[in-house]
């Protein structure tokens, strides 16, 4: 009688561990989907502050923004439980993927979309920390508006604008055309912390930097590369 009492009250134990469980479970997953419909409003307030007018936007890279938004909790969570795994077991065990594979049916070139959206969001969000510099602000609000293919190395700001240059390029080439989506992303992930206008003016700013005064869109866009001035 003895053993079975414990036995009862062991399967009752344990029952009660996996009620438990559940119901962390559901507490994740239901904390998971709200912080991804926030960060998605977030995103598309953001968005349509920073495109007053109807923009000349590809559908597809918008709705890939759109994925990203709304993921970027479990992604963040799946990425973390998985960094030992290899690439393939990343893949094959992540739930990101399967949400995305199996559950959504997206294409293989929709989840490679989303996911370079998503790794540009970590490291234009390092970027843009390391950035956040007086010295820096000065150069990219500056009253100058000559780009750095038209300066000389005599020029005053030729090195602050070739080391912020080679900076964006390193982090800007592994995006690809996908730069500003992830830039949008990261802002908005960050606006949590400050009022959404900022980031509206932040990435303004940043984009007429890159564009016009950095010369680096067409390099992103793969149609020429960075030389080195010294090829030995």
């Amino acid at each position: 009688q003895e053993e079975t009492a414990v036995g009862v009250k062991s399967d009752d134990a344990r029952g009660n561990e996996m009620e438990e469980d559940e119901k962390d479970g559901e507490l994740v997953r239901t904390s998971m989907y709200y912080a991804g419909l926030d960060l998605l409003a977030r995103t598309q307030a953001l968005v349509c502050r920073i495109f007053t007018q109807a923009p000349d936007w590809d559908v597809s890279k918008r709705r890939y923004l759109w994925y990203a938004a709304f993921l970027q909790p479990i992604y963040g969570t799946t990425a973390a439980l998985a960094a030992d795994l290899s690439k393939r077991g990343r893949r094959n065990g992540s739930g990101f993927y399967r949400l995305l594979a199996a559950g959504l049916k997206r294409p293989k070139c929709d989840i490679q979309a989303i996911e370079t959206i998503l790794k540009g969001v970590e490291i234009l969000g390092v970027l843009l920390q390391t950035l956040d510099d007086d010295a820096v602000r000065d150069v990219v609000t500056s009253t100058s508006t000559t780009p750095f293919r038209d300066l000389k190395p005599t020029d005053s700001q030729w090195r602050q604008l070739s080391d912020l240059r080679w900076l964006w390029y390193k982090a800007l080439k592994p995006i690809g055309p996908l730069w500003k989506e992830a830039l949008i992303l990261a802002l908005a992930a960050a606006s949590n912390k400050g009022v959404i206008s900022d980031a509206v003016d932040q990435f303004n700013e940043w984009v007429n930097f890159i564009e016009n005064r950095l010369d680096l869109e067409d390099v992103v866009l793969e149609k020429e590369k960075l030389k080195p001035i010294l090829n030995g």
